[in-house]
């Protein structure tokens, strides 16, 4: 296809316009994910529709999801973006922040890795990898648990009086993991598509 080159300003205003059509149609809940693959898995997995793409601007958008009044967010997100959010990283893209082998380097070791598993962490390239090894290791389900927690505090905080939830997901895996929530937003996103809210 063809590319058409956007500024990150640019970009940032079409995520809140988006937002706010959103919002004009009567929506109180609303779906997030960062690009196509997180808008694959909600349609698939949950046949959820509608959502607004938020490209690495994950922190504006739930700034401008919370300043519309919005009620309700869900966050459907591939691992490689949504691990940095345990970090309270807001700003996903690479250039900005990374930390995705420090943060599960840190909750590995809050699981128990042993010395060798960390190192191995610590050199991936891919969440799918370091997944791999945490697997391999038994301890796959007890991190990403942890990693939800943190997702959870993470965006909680940063959503104020909004409801916050996220699910993150591999290609590989499937879902891997949702925020405690996160099928009480589900339903709410189901609810609202069924009375004509979007």
């Amino acid at each position: 296809g063809i590319v058409e080159p956007m500024s990150e300003a640019a970009l940032i205003e079409s995520i809140r316009l988006e937002l706010s059509a959103q919002r004009a149609l009567g929506k109180e809940t609303i779906l997030l994910t960062p690009g196509n693959y997180g808008e694959s898995f909600a349609k698939e997995t949950f046949g959820l529709t509608g959502g607004v793409l938020c490209s690495n601007f994950l922190g504006d958008a739930i700034d401008f999801a919370q300043s519309l009044g919005f009620r309700r967010l869900l966050l459907v997100a591939h691992a490689g973006k949504l691990v940095k959010t345990a970090g309270g990283i807001f700003a996903t893209h690479s250039k900005m922040a990374d930390g995705r082998m420090e943060i599960l380097t840190a909750h590995g070791a809050l699981a128990g890795a042993a010395q060798k598993c960390l190192e191995s962490l610590m050199e991936c390239i891919s969440t799918d990898a370091a997944f791999d090894i945490l697997e391999t290791a038994g301890l796959l389900q007890q991190v990403t648990a942890s990693l939800m927690e943190k997702i959870d505090f993470h965006l909680s905080r940063r959503g104020g009086e909004m409801e916050t939830g996220a699910i993150m997901f591999t290609n590989k895996r499937g879902e891997l993991g949702r925020t405690k929530n996160a099928g009480k937003l589900l339903e709410a996103l189901n609810t609202e598509k069924q009375i004509g809210c979007g």
